[in-house]
């Protein structure tokens, strides 16, 4: 968190407050003796500039909790209603089901207002900017957060390119079985061509690197839903520290490495990150750590980075393990975890976000069988799709 962020004073706020209501200029909430049309809950329309607003909950968080604008709460297809009075007229600002919009009787008519208002709201929720780190570091603290679910596509990622390096590999094995290109020159001379085998290798190597990379990837965010899933991050800046921390971190929380067969699994895994997506990552210069070389007696000497306790250069060589291993030990993990974690799969292709408040209670029964966990999947779902259709 930045200086910014840290928490703010009531004089802070108040001033903060004074700042926004200047960028809002002439908008003031809408009182009963302001000249709003009959029935205009009902016939209020959607205006264009309303489209261009910032996300609803900016909005809400700067008319509603810093500026205390009244809400008329919620409604069928209505999360939230904001009456502004603009100009002699009343509009509303609402969050209905097809999103936020700026609505008002006759919007065709009124596009121009609607549009200044909306640049208002744009400088007054950049006035507001302090306030809005605050009240993103107090939801850290609180830890009543969720964790998105992009599971689908990373995972599909990983899966396209694990289904490209397969057929890149049975491609390989045909070239290898074709004759090298021979070719004739005039002056008696020949030469021969395997350039089809070379192309069809470097295609493996590189399909296998990208697999390779789509798996850390992907895992890096799988293993923090596993983690909460399994009730291992209690609170919101454990959440965030995590988050922000290396792959080893979040294996060694999402999974007991002391169980043997995830420590197999841990010190193979961490043999394929270090040779395969940390060489990529740091210049590609060798899979074992060969960056540099020196002159010496015995002729040219190679150095490398050794990935080991010391963290010193050496010349001593390192066995590697090669793409085809290495993508068979990423697809071994990845058997094992839905063999013997498969509630914890389940949640992760459901969509569903993962509710770190859910830690202690709700995932405890629910990670206990594949039956509790459709029970709970099917809840959420049948929740999740009542708010976003703004059933209430």
């Amino acid at each position: 968190m930045n200086s910014e962020a840290s928490r703010l004073s009531d004089e802070q706020i108040k001033h903060i407050r004074a700042k926004a209501l200047r960028a809002l200029g002439p908008i003031r909430p809408a009182q009963s003796e302001s000249p709003a049309e009959p029935d205009i809950l009902f016939r209020a329309e959607r205006t264009k500039a309303g489209r261009l607003l910032p996300p609803y909950y900016v909005v809400y968080f700067l008319l509603v909790e810093l500026l205390g604008f009244k809400n008329l709460g919620r409604w069928e297809k209505l999360a939230w209603s904001v009456p502004i009075e603009y100009k002699e007229k009343v509009f509303l600002v609402e969050h209905r089901k097809l999103g936020l919009g700026i609505f008002c009787v006759d919007a065709a008519a009124n596009e121009e207002r609607a549009n200044e208002i909306r640049i208002k709201i744009e400088k007054a929720c950049k006035a507001a900017r302090p306030y809005f780190q605050q009240l993103a570091k107090n939801a850290i603290e609180g830890g009543k957060l969720n964790v998105h679910n992009n599971h689908a596509s990373l995972y599909g990622r990983l899966q396209y390119m694990l289904g490209r390096y397969r057929a890149a590999l049975k491609a390989e094995e045909r070239a290898k079985k074709r004759p090298p290109v021979v070719r004739h020159y005039p002056n008696g001379g020949m030469s021969s061509s395997w350039r089809h085998w070379t192309d069809a290798s470097n295609r493996v190597a590189w399909l296998a690197q990208g697999a390779i990379e789509a798996f850390f990837s992907w895992s890096e965010h799988a293993l923090i839903h596993l983690a909460v899933l399994s009730g291992r991050i209690e609170s919101g800046t454990a959440l965030l520290k995590v988050t922000m921390g290396d792959w080893k971190e979040k294996y060694q929380l999402a999974l007991d490495i002391s169980d043997p067969l995830w420590k197999e699994h841990y010190d193979k895994l961490l043999q394929v990150r270090n040779e395969h997506r940390n060489f990529i990552a740091h210049g590609a210069f060798g899979k074992d750590g060969r960056a540099f070389s020196f002159h010496s007696k015995a002729g040219a000497v190679t150095l490398s980075l050794a990935e080991d306790e010391t963290g010193q250069p050496t010349f001593l060589p390192r066995k590697t393990i090669s793409d085809r291993d290495a993508v068979g030990v990423i697809e071994g993990w990845i058997t094992d975890v839905r063999r013997l974690k498969e509630p914890h799969w389940m949640h992760l292709e459901s969509y569903l976000t993962s509710i770190l408040p859910f830690g202690k209670r709700e995932y405890s029964i629910a990670i206990s069988s594949v039956e509790e966990m459709e029970r709970y999947i099917e809840c959420q779902v049948r929740i999740n799709d009542d708010h976003a259709n703004m059933d209430w």
